[in-house]
């Protein structure tokens, strides 16, 4: 098999996550890190939901779906 170690790997991950929903265009390295840093706000006039009651949401609604295919059965 040609499966090479972790450390001989030279891919990057990157793994965005869930608020990248709220981005609407492409931004440059120095726009993002000054977003991360506090410096500049490129989701000015954005309202975005707490990420703890989105993430709770989420949860309820699988409830409800697997609640509501049990009692389909």
């Amino acid at each position: 098999m040609n499966i090479l170690k972790p450390k001989e790997n030279k891919a990057v991950s990157i793994c965005p996550g869930p608020n990248i929903a709220y981005f609407s265009k492409q931004y440059s390295l120095a726009e993002m890190v000054g977003h991360i840093y506090g410096r500049n706000n490129l989701l000015k006039g954005i309202n975005r939901p707490n990420i703890f009651i989105k993430e709770f949401g989420l949860y309820v609604d699988y409830l409800k779906k697997d609640l509501e295919n049990f009692f389909q059965i």
